[in-house]
């Protein structure tokens, strides 16, 4: 989550921005980010998480994030 490429996404017209993730139960850093990208490109942001565990991996969040244009 780059704000200078969420920019540019905006100004070429996107949408949506989607993010997929596979990262632990703390989401605060996501939700700054997802939000941040979503008032800069004036884009829809979606973020889902990949749920679970596999092996002796950390366990994955799965909480999902959703913003719509200027926050």
């Amino acid at each position: 989550m780059f704000n200078e490429r969420v920019r540019q996404y905006g100004q070429q017209g996107a949408d949506l921005i989607a993010v997929p993730r596979a990262t632990a139960e703390s989401v605060d850093r996501w939700r700054s980010a997802c939000g941040m990208a979503a008032v800069v490109s004036g884009s829809y942001v979606a973020s889902s998480n990949r749920v679970g565990r596999q092996g002796n991996s950390p366990s994955f969040g799965g909480l999902g994030l959703g913003y719509m244009p200027g926050g």
